[in-house]
């Protein structure tokens, strides 16, 4: 439900899609992955 309120926005924010990454990888599944510039950090889910 979160995600369809939020892909609401997504007409009206420039980068949307780059900038809601991470709340997507968050409701797949076990852990997500960010990327920095100098390393890859995967995190576990949070509840």
């Amino acid at each position: 439900a979160f995600l369809k309120f939020i892909n609401f926005y997504y007409r009206f924010i420039r980068y949307f899609l780059r900038l809601s990454r991470p709340l997507t990888e968050l409701t797949k599944g076990e852990y997500f992955t960010i990327k920095t510039s100098k390393r890859k950090i995967k995190y576990g889910l949070f509840f």
